[in-house]
């Protein structure tokens, strides 16, 4: 059972733990601290980091993932 749905929504009930929330931030700050996210974009992504009910709701609007 996946995590998604076909179109790569967060599946409904799913929600962001503690824990991928702590990594998300992670992630974020070494983005900004590499000069890879300016520190608007490092402030609005925490914003939603940290607000995130589940984790599709971590991305930035218009995020595409790679695969």
């Amino acid at each position: 059972m996946s995590g998604t749905t076909d179109d790569d929504e967060p599946a409904a009930g799913i929600r962001a733990s503690d824990a991928e929330r702590d990594a998300t931030i992670e992630r974020l700050s070494a983005a900004a601290g590499d000069g890879r996210l300016t520190l608007e974009e490092f402030s609005q992504r925490m914003e939603l980091a940290t607000a995130a009910p589940h984790p599709g709701r971590a991305r930035p609007p218009g995020h595409r993932p790679t695969r």
